[in-house]
């Protein structure tokens, strides 16, 4: 009985960790602050992977994951995301509500395009425009990119270092 407590364990961890649709796994490790000017977020944690946007010194990030020397963060609000019509319902010119579970949040309207994040059945949308059979869609809590961790510095502990260098 032991062991299957904690084979489930180590499922639900690897899901949590490695699966973008599963956002409730994803609790916010800390804040982070970019510390130069323009780094690569990208698609996913390796250098050959398509660059989703940069940041710039100051912007602050949520960092929800680490992999090696890569921090996995929420998708800035400023980045174009991109859903599938057929996969929305229109509220009104402005919003929408997702269909179906599992739907992927893409980074340009094409279904090559790199996932940025899944989101399900009932989650509300804020419509910025359409491009073809596609709706161009403000950035959604449950997508993702990946930042290189040299670039990212902890808000908290510099915090701290400044209390403590004050005292």
């Amino acid at each position: 009985m032991h062991n299957k407590k904690i084979s489930c364990v180590i499922a639900v961890a690897w899901l949590c960790f490695f699966t973008p649709s599963v956002s409730f796994c994803l609790a916010q490790l800390f804040k982070g602050r970019i510390n130069a000017n323009g780094i690569n977020i990208r698609a996913d944690s390796n250098t050959t992977s398509e660059i989703i946007c940069k940041a710039d010194r100051g912007e602050r990030v949520e960092v929800l994951a680490e992999l090696y020397d890569w921090y996995k963060i929420r998708v800035p609000y400023y980045v174009p995301e991109f859903i599938k019509k057929e996969f929305v319902v229109l509220l009104d010119d402005k919003t929408g509500q997702v269909l179906r579970d599992n739907v992927n949040i893409r980074m340009r309207p094409d279904t090559s395009a790199p996932i940025l994040g899944k989101v399900d059945a009932r989650t509300a949308l804020v419509i910025l425009g359409t491009w073809g059979d596609w709706y161009k869609i403000s950035a959604l809590a449950e997508t993702f990119g990946w930042v290189h961790k040299r670039f990212v510095d902890k808000i908290e502990e510099q915090a701290a270092q400044n209390k403590q260098g004050a005292e």
